[in-house]
This record gives structure tokens, C-alpha cells and sequence, in this order.
């Protein structure tokens, strides 16, 4: 019987504390700064993309200067797309400088098929080069 008790309390805890299905989960993989070099090279035409060098645009000439700025144009660009139902204060998102270019990576809304939005904007201009919905 004292057995039994902490038994059935570590079951419960164990129970209680499992994730849910419908809980977002963030892949590692479109974490990574690599991830955001091959998806801006798959994206733009590979003449535009190798034309680029080593491309750096520096701070003082860039339309949107800091990571904080490219965020909040990407998520302007996403609640666009997607309205209310894009909650963006729910979704985690990456911010990644490529050459040039930020790469603003968010979570697509439940019920959505594909795993991340993607916002690829000419940190020179402030333009949205691309947006697009990467699996």
C-alpha cells in the first residue's frame, strides 16, 4: 500500500506533464544560419544569387538596420497573408542576415500544411524580395 501511493503520483505527473498534440513544436533544422544561406540561394535566381559575392551592405546604408526591424516587417508581411488567424504573439521566429538579405523565418498557423512562412527582404531597400511558405 505505500507503495502504491507514489506509484500512482508519479504516473499522474508523468501524465500531466507529456506534451500535447496540438502544441507547436520548432524544428531545429530552420534554426540554423546554413539553413537560411541554402534557402536564399534556392529562392533567387542563382545569376542574382552568385552575383552577390560576399555581399555586405553596410549599417548606416541599410533601409532596415537591426534584426528587431526585419522582425516586425516580417511579421507585418505574415499578418497580412494570414489575418487574425496568424496570432503573432504565439509563433517563435529567426532573424538571420545573408548576404544582404534578412531572412525572417516564422511558424505557419494551425491547420495549416508546411512547416515555416518565409520573408526574404532586401536589407538596402526595405523591399520584400520573396515570400513563400517553406516545408
Amino acid at each position: 500500500m505505500n507503495l502504491l501511493l507514489p506509484l500512482a503520483t508519479c504516473l499522474f505527473i508523468l501524465i500531466s506533464c507529456a506534451p500535447k498534440e496540438s502544441e507547436i513544436i520548432w524544428d531545429a533544422e530552420l534554426e540554423t544560419m546554413a539553413d537560411s544561406r541554402y534557402l536564399l540561394k534556392n529562392q533567387l535566381d542563382s545569376s542574382i544569387y552568385y552575383s552577390l559575392g560576399n555581399r555586405y551592405v553596410k549599417r548606416s546604408k541599410r533601409a532596415i538596420k537591426t534584426k528587431k526591424e526585419a522582425l516586425n516587417y516580417g511579421k507585418k508581411i505574415f499578418w497580412r497573408d494570414f489575418g487574425k488567424e496568424y496570432n503573432i504573439e504565439d509563433r517563435r521566429f529567426k532573424v538571420h542576415l545573408v548576404k544582404g538579405y534578412w531572412i525572417v523565418k516564422g511558424l505557419l498557423p494551425i491547420g495549416y500544411s508546411g512547416g515555416a512562412l518565409i520573408a526574404i527582404v532586401d536589407s538596402e531597400t526595405g523591399k520584400l524580395t520573396k515570400s513563400l511558405i517553406w516545408k
